[in-house]
């Protein structure tokens, strides 16, 4: 019984405090202010007019202009949506907007502006955006270790599964459509189109080998002093290999004479371009790229070193393949961050297509037109660079 009487002694109380503090309160202005404005106006709706480049552009690549009005001039005020995400201002003006190319890929991209201040988007403008990366050749889980074409676009390239197994080296069509050329479990390491309508290739052995364009098993076509780890021929079809050791470049011409040249290295890569040969390698401890001027077949110069790998991308990381565009950019396949990059003729550098590719590119080959073949660690891919390749003299 005493302990109703308390609940209810201490409900009465509650009940008592409630209504003072009720009547308290009637006495005080009600409710907060209002942050309606009656005198608030919209800003004008934005409007989309053009977007350059005109009629489509490569997904994540480049940059984009966009052109119209009433789009603010402070780039923190302006928001661009290609679909749902929302790219990223370079500069504003009242009626041009410069975006970072988003990712995006898609035939009717939906592209829209808002502005701060402004109660509406832009209506709806439709843009293309194609893919610069596609996937290629269907490898399911199985990775290139070497990869060329011939003047035809044909790609051939040498797999193995993830564990080194070889799986052949196989021709693929432009379209994706592989039939095998060499069936051996060799790892090929190199392979370049040459004379005769063979397909050469060399694995780290005193040998190079070639097959049939049409198919067979490779057989010994010469015998080398050094292991050769990749080649490559020059106008006058004179193949130039590199290997490791204190004599790492050999020249073998079609008479079948070889001859050594000094070079202290484990060579990962060879290309030809002009009258020039350059190897991609590991030297005195550092990775780079050097280059040896072409004389003749028994003179070469003297090795200079022509992008130090080692000094821009740290001790880390490796320069793995190496390839050049018809005007001379260098291509540089590596396991960094930046899995491709690019050093002009003037020693300046920087990645290709930087988030979109991912390392390590340990192969390359140019294609038709601007189509560059990759081969990494994932698999296959098609790049679609911003240049043609050089030509591979072997091939024409």
């Amino acid at each position: 019984m005493k302990n109703t009487l308390k609940a209810i002694t201490v409900l009465i109380a509650i009940a008592t405090l409630l209504a003072l503090s009720l009547q308290n309160d009637g006495c005080k202005p009600q409710g907060n202010p209002s942050i309606y404005d009656p005198n608030w106006k919209s800003l004008p709706q934005p409007v989309v007019d053009s977007i350059s480049p005109r009629n489509y552009s490569f997904a994540g690549v480049g940059q984009l202009t966009i052109y119209g009005k009433n789009f603010s001039d402070s780039v923190q005020n302006d928001g661009v949506f290609f679909n749902s995400t929302l790219a990223t201002i370079v500069s504003a003006s009242q009626t041009q907007l410069v975006v970072n190319s988003p990712n995006v890929v898609g035939d009717s991209v939906q592209v829209r502006v808002y502005v701060i201040g402004a109660v509406d988007f832009s209506p709806p403008v439709t843009y293309k955006m194609l893919a610069a990366v596609v996937p290629f050749g269907k490898l399911t889980g199985n990775v290139p270790v070497a990869m060329t074409t011939d003047a035809a676009g044909n790609l051939y390239a040498t797999i193995t599964t993830k564990t080194g197994v070889g799986a052949g080296t196989f021709k693929y069509a432009p379209d994706g459509t592989s039939t095998l050329v060499e069936p051996s479990s060799n790892s090929w390491s190199g392979l370049k189109v040459g004379p005769g309508g063979y397909l050469y290739m060399a694995r780290n052995v005193k040998a190079i080998f070639r097959v049939a364009l049409s198919g067979g098993t490779a057989s010994r076509w010469m015998t080398t002093p050094g292991s050769i780890s990749d080649f490559d021929f020059d106008q006058n079809k004179v193949l130039w290999s590199g290997g490791s050791g204190g004599n790492a470049i050999y020249s073998i011409t079609q008479a079948a004479v070889v001859k050594s040249f000094p070079f202290v290295g484990i060579v990962h890569s060879v290309r030809v371009f002009g009258s020039d040969l350059y190897v991609a390698a590991h030297s005195d401890t550092t990775e780079g790229v050097w280059k040896f001027h072409i004389y003749s077949s028994d003179s070469l110069g003297a090795p200079q070193q022509y992008f130090g790998f080692t000094a821009a991308y740290g001790a880390s990381y490796s320069a793995l393949a190496i390839s050049f565009t018809q005007d001379g950019d260098l291509y540089i396949g590596t396991d960094a961050p930046d899995a491709i990059v690019i050093v002009h003729p003037d020693g300046s550098y920087a990645p290709l297509y930087s988030g979109l590719l991912q390392p390590a590119v340990r192969t390359l080959a140019w294609g038709t037109g601007n189509n560059l073949y990759i081969g990494t660690t994932s698999g296959m891919y098609i790049v679609v660079a911003p240049k043609p390749g050089a030509p591979y003299y072997g091939a024409q």
